[in-house]
């Protein structure tokens, strides 16, 4: 299966938890993603970064969980720029080009998937799934 990347796992189960400080966070502006510059490469933003973000599950890789930032940033802090999603294939580590790649995915999903598709009501986080 696609999310056996033995002999790690990745979890896509929906969830209802709460971020722990060294957690990811995608911080997703309806095109690109928040990156913490690191050297000549860059680095995906953990939760202690933002603790101001109210935020949600999407996926865990081996128990590494990442979280999908719901709220604006007031300004973006010097150190992070927002870049193109390709920008996952330039991390060193594989796991986190997997999980921020596929948290990404999930991010752009949800902002295009706001309205109901029957009545075309504005749809609200839901408790049980996605």
């Amino acid at each position: 299966m696609i999310h056996e990347i033995a002999p790690h796992k990745l979890d896509n189960e929906f969830k209802t938890i709460a971020p722990k400080p060294t957690d990811y966070l995608i911080i997703f502006n309806g095109e690109q993603t928040l990156f913490k510059k690191a050297g000549d490469n860059f680095a995906i933003p953990r939760v202690s970064d933002f603790p101001q973000c109210d935020c949600h599950y999407l996926i865990s890789i081996d128990g590494d969980a990442y979280f999908l930032c719901n709220s604006n940033l007031p300004e973006i802090p010097e150190g992070y720029e927002f870049r193109g999603n390709r920008t996952f294939r330039t991390l060193e580590n594989h796991l986190e080009r997997l999980g921020g790649a596929t948290s990404a995915h999930i991010a752009k999903w949800e902002s295009l998937n706001k309205f109901c598709g029957k009545c075309g009501h504005l749809m609200t986080r839901g408790v049980k799934e996605r």
